[in-house]
């Protein structure tokens, strides 16, 4: 909650969108190191990580991470996980103790995806929106409710057409992310229930997620003249930000969802952004020497 809430920015100096970005760029790192050493995470929620001034990442409860003894073969399993951020195969399948309910490096890139779509795109989460019932229940939404059904039935509004959600109203356009992050997320999300397990390999990778929001960090971005902490592409002549609240104040009737459309191709970047590389905390590094 430190960086997708508006009123838990306060530690950041000078807070900007793009502290969001480099905030999202470091989970992907750090998931990079994790898999590079031979982990796995498993219990990937915004409950364990947390963020320093510099968007450095601290990484919490790493005694549930999945281990596997490189000497004896042992496997040390993760069982714990919450429901919005697990990967539909871990979804409705009884006790995540259970040894047929294994977390993967791919489990890990699904719940990436869902944390990095909550950094970029002001806390909304890609599988919890509102029925389109009426116009009546447009903004109802919360943290987890629905979010297990939805992410089994691959319902995500953003990248899927018939899902008969809508976008919540506090989101911001889906559309002002570059084409390539777009993609990423159509890429993870995209399925249905009957193709979710075929459509695994299908899942952007850390790396992927990396490359692109490092591009997305070095991109020229216009500064909101009203809110200076709102940046975004110049290709969208308006700020998605401040629309996005506009329709939180009107008649729930008259309220436009925002919807995925065609971005424009993403630039390119030599180097990462500057001081964004780092992974801290004395636990992360002791469980992967």
């Amino acid at each position: 909650h430190e960086i997708i809430r508006e009123d838990q920015r306060s530690k950041f100096s000078q807070y900007s969108y793009d502290h969001s970005i480099a905030v999202a760029f470091n989970l992907a790192q750090t998931l990079r190191y994790v898999h590079d050493h031979g982990y796995v995470i498993g219990d990937m929620n915004l409950k364990n990580f947390r963020f320093d001034g510099e968007c450095r990442v601290i990484v919490l409860d790493t005694d549930s991470f999945d281990v596997t003894d490189k000497k004896t073969g042992v496997h040390y399993k993760c069982m714990v996980g919450m429901d919005e951020y697990l990967a539909p195969e871990l979804q409705g399948c009884g006790s995540l103790e259970l040894e047929k309910n294994q977390f993967t490096r791919e489990s890990d890139y699904f719940s990436l995806a869902v944390l990095i779509f909550r950094c970029l795109m002001e806390g909304a989460h890609p599988f919890n929106a509102p029925k389109i019932k009426n116009s009546a229940d447009y903004q109802s939404s919360s943290a987890a409710a629905g979010a297990m059904t939805d992410i089994i039935n691959g319902l995500c509004p953003y990248v899927r057409g018939g899902t008969g959600k809508k976008v919540p109203r506090y989101a911001p356009d889906f559309a002002m992310l570059p084409a390539e992050l777009q993609e990423l997320f159509r890429r993870t999300f995209d399925y249905t229930q009957t193709t979710a397990v075929r459509s695994i390999p299908n899942r952007a990778t850390a790396e992927e997620f990396a490359n692109s929001l490092n591009r997305f960090y070095h991109r020229k971005k216009t500064t909101c003249p009203t809110d200076n902490r709102h940046h975004y592409l110049s290709r969208l002549g308006y700020c998605p930000f401040c629309a996005a609240k506009r329709r939180q104040k009107q008649p729930a009737a008259e309220a436009v969802s925002a919807t995925a459309g065609v971005a424009a191709a993403a630039g390119t970047a030599a180097t990462p952004p500057p001081g964004l590389t780092k992974v801290i905390g004395a636990a992360l590094k002791a469980v992967c020497l």
